[in-house]
């Protein structure tokens, strides 16, 4: 199994196991640096299929880190955020990238009703910037 598919398969199943999780079938991935303060581009936003290549290149630059990061939910859809470190060009040729994989922030989880967006636009999600600082209250 590729690495993105066991992650991914390993993080959606960590997100449905926690008491009060909405139910959901669609997913929806974004690399971190097409993250704008706190707007996503809806262009940016790929299925689990159409991100396998994105996820193939970056794994491929041999970075010390990467993380799969769920978020919360976006119009019944689980955010899945690709982040990585800022300067790829140290510490590159990690003889082994490791993969993290965090669930969404208590504060998404308990006050947010594991909900987002502040309001969907036609061209971009804003989300509310408040859980993108906090830790993840679930790490791999």
């Amino acid at each position: 199994m590729q690495p993105f598919a066991e992650k991914f398969a390993e993080l959606v199943s960590m997100v449905r196991n926690p008491e009060g999780c909405p139910q959901f079938d669609k997913v929806s991935l974004v690399d971190g640096r097409a993250i704008d303060g706190n707007v996503i581009p809806q262009a940016a936003l790929q299925t689990e299929a159409q991100f396998t290549e994105r996820f193939a290149d970056v794994y491929s630059r041999a970075l010390p880190w990467l993380s799969l990061h769920a978020l919360g939910f976006v119009e019944g859809a689980l955010l899945v955020v690709l982040k990585s470190p800022k300067d790829t060009t140290a510490n590159r040729d990690a003889e082994v990238t490791t993969i993290h994989l965090q669930g969404p922030s208590e504060y998404v989880r308990s006050s947010r009703g594991w909900e987002l967006a502040d309001g969907i636009h036609t061209q971009e999600i804003r989300l509310d910037t408040q859980h993108l600082s906090e830790p993840s209250a679930t790490t791999r």
